[in-house]
């Protein structure tokens, strides 16, 4: 005999371990540091603590604070939490 537990609760993507569940997103950002100007990017999934970037090829000299505008949206402060190859996860400050 089957127990049931009621409706399952939402998954959640593998090794997850951030707070807010992000929605997918295909957006256009632009993030800046310094005085190097704005370098183009594309939200991946976003919520209100955090979003994923990609970029075409990730600054090297990106720093641990930056500012990010997400389409026509005011500049936010951020902070890097990972970086991959092309991708950085931050959290808004």
């Amino acid at each position: 005999m089957a127990l049931n537990f009621g409706p399952r609760p939402a998954r959640r993507m593998f090794n997850e371990r951030r707070g807010d569940l992000r929605d997918r997103a295909l957006q256009k950002a632009a993030v800046r540091f310094g005085r190097a100007g704005a370098v183009e990017c594309v939200v991946r999934d976003v919520s209100d603590s955090g979003a994923r970037l990609q970029f075409d090829a990730l600054p090297a000299d990106l720093p641990h604070r930056v500012e990010i505008k997400i389409g026509s949206s005011a500049w936010r402060v951020a902070q890097v939490r990972w970086r991959a190859r092309t991708e950085i996860g931050v959290e808004f400050v």
